[in-house]
């Protein structure tokens, strides 16, 4: 009977946990014991696996406090066959010297990355292989909101940063198709399939955010979607 009126805690009613522990106590004679938290670093092989609060600050980013080849988020993914794309990510670092990479997505069969975005330092990034650089430093410590679109037919490929067009490339990978069913990671670059991470590879700040369309977004959408954080575009062609 741990409710805030004594009742079974099956009768506590509707609670998120977001603003409190909805009435729940913790007993301390017993062997268990809990506490609210959300996730402030990334960590693996222990700690919480994920963040269940909702996204409201700062400490509810992915954090990769230094280099290391173990700081990293994998998710194989459900990503279809693309000819068209928007990838966009909230970034933060202050990091001036990293050559990290903030997002790659890799299938078996590639010979390397079919989508790859870098540090802050320069935000570099790559379809197919093919890597432009747009010299942008925006390693200042402070949220960015980064986005790159990317059509095959045309091959142009657009950065984006605070929701104003920082770089645009033409014949980028011109023809090409991203491939489907592969893996996503943030925080490396992937040398083989959801691994072979490498030290001068890891990326050190915040992510949050992370969304990639199956289509190019527009620039009205880009300019919303970076003026606030809690909504985006349609999620219906969203993976």
């Amino acid at each position: 009977n741990n409710c805030a009126n004594g009742e079974d805690e099956d009768n506590c009613g509707s609670c998120t946990f977001e603003d409190g522990t909805c009435g729940f106590t913790n007993s301390d004679d017993d062997t268990f014991d809990w506490s609210r938290n959300s996730l402030g670093d990334v960590k693996f092989y222990s700690g919480m696996p994920a963040d269940h609060t909702i996204p409201a600050a700062d400490d509810d980013a992915l954090h990769f406090p230094s280099i290391s080849t173990k700081n990293f988020v994998k998710t194989k993914s459900n990503v279809p066959s693309l000819t068209d794309l928007t990838v966009c990510v909230w970034a933060a670092s202050n990091d001036k010297d990293s050559k990290g990479y903030m997002f790659s997505y890799a299938t078996a069969d590639s010979s390397s990355n079919e989508i790859i975005i870098s540090a802050l330092n320069n935000v570099n990034t790559a379809i197919k292989g093919k890597f432009q650089q747009t010299q942008l430093g925006l390693n200042d410590g402070g949220w960015h909101h980064i986005c790159l679109s990317w059509s095959s037919g045309s091959g142009l490929l657009i950065v984006y940063a605070d929701g104003a067009e920082a770089k645009r490339f033409t014949d980028t990978a011109t023809g090409s198709t991203i491939k489907s069913g592969g893996t996503v990671v943030l925080g490396q670059d992937q040398d083989k399939l959801g691994g072979g991470f490498q030290l001068t590879q890891a990326y050190t700040g915040k992510l949050y955010g992370v969304y990639l369309w199956k289509r190019v977004l527009t620039l009205d959408e880009i300019i919303k979607f970076a003026s606030d954080c809690t909504t985006s575009p349609s999620s219906q062609d969203t993976d």
